[in-house]
């Protein structure tokens, strides 16, 4: 038995999770592997302003709350299928017209329109110490920051994103209707083993064989880093909780840590701020992930000239919109050549 788990699941509609008779485990509801200390944290806590006493004493003489701000955090292994894809979708992939991309989805209020970011359902379960199970269902989660990263010294790929949701006091039938309502075992029960994800995480070694492209395949690189900073506007209106998180731009950075190389000529690039067209593609041998960043231009480079290691060069690429790709980066999942 699990002390805690979490279930997370595609949203057919801003705040509205998967019908549990729709779930398909691997397609679109994963359950989560948390290793490490808080590895999901998130809450809905009550934003509180105090009035003083007045007549010329600042005592605080009471309180209130008008509203509700759930934020959070999570954390852990970027492993290969539809679960990774699904992560980078929710950061970088925006609504199509036709409402078929990242995912099929409906909007008739106008909360989760075209070009807006796609959003998630976070399940969470704790167990206290008499065995019985709290879960709770946090709704209209959209990421706001996210980081993937592996090095030769840390392979495993892993990921970091910071959250922005609805509220936590919901069930799947009051997230469609906007009432109060418990999550039981039913709607989110406890996962079995072969409900979680196998030993199948990306590793920094799935970077190979070009799958590094900065205007050119690079070789010879120590580590490699996607950051995600998407504008959120989070607006709840007249309500305590929140209405819209409308994505109104991002900024998209790779950081790499490369031989210092004589060829190609990074630092007169960087001088110059030359256009080139970026990859980073995972390949296991069975399947691919892409992440296509057709505009580039280096942001920093600085050389690390150590005593007794290897010289290195240390840079960021920032991303920028493409007019042809309509977009600063794509991400693409695919088989194995």
């Amino acid at each position: 038995m699990a002390r805690e788990f979490c279930l997370i699941t595609q949203e057919t509609a801003f705040g509205v999770p998967t019908p549990v008779a729709d779930r398909v485990l691997g397609t679109n509801a994963w359950y989560l592997r948390l290793t490490a200390d808080n590895a999901f944290s998130m809450a809905a806590t009550p934003v509180v302003q105090k009035l003083p006493y007045g007549g010329g004493v600042s005592t605080s003489y009471c309180s209130y709350s008008d509203s509700v701000s759930c934020t959070g955090s999570l954390q852990g292994e970027c492993y290969s299928g539809s679960f990774t894809k699904f992560l980078l979708d929710l950061a970088l992939t925006q609504v199509n017209a036709g409402r078929t991309t990242p995912w099929v989805t409906t909007d008739a209020d106008y909360l989760m329109p075209p070009l807006d970011l796609a959003s998630m359902s976070v399940y969470h379960g704790v167990q206290f110490p008499d065995g019985t199970i709290q879960r709770k269902l946090y709704n209209g989660v959209k990421i706001q920051q996210f980081s993937m990263s592996a090095s030769r010294q840390d392979p495993i790929f892993k990921f970091n994103a910071s959250l922005i949701g609805i509220r936590d006091d919901l069930n799947a039938a009051g997230a469609a209707a906007g009432t109060p309502g418990t999550v039981d075992a039913t709607e989110f029960p406890e996962p079995g083993d072969a409900d979680m994800p196998g030993c199948s995480a990306w590793l920094f070694s799935h970077v190979s064989a070009g799958g590094l492209k900065i205007a050119t395949t690079r070789t010879q690189y120590g580590s490699v880093s996607l950051n995600v900073a998407n504008q959120i506007a989070a607006n709840s209106f007249e309500s305590k909780y929140l209405q819209l998180a409308r994505f109104c731009g991002r900024s998209t950075t790779t950081q790499v840590s490369l031989r210092l190389k004589a060829s190609p000529d990074d630092l007169a690039t960087y001088k110059a701020q030359t256009s080139m067209a970026s990859q980073i593609k995972l390949d296991n041998g069975s399947i691919t992930l892409t992440l296509d960043m057709p505009t580039t231009k280096w942001d920093t480079v600085a050389r690390d000239l150590k005593l007794a290691d290897e010289f290195l060069l240390n840079g960021t690429l920032a991303a920028f919109y493409g007019a042809t790709a309509g977009t600063d980066v794509t991400v693409a999942a695919g088989t194995h050549a």
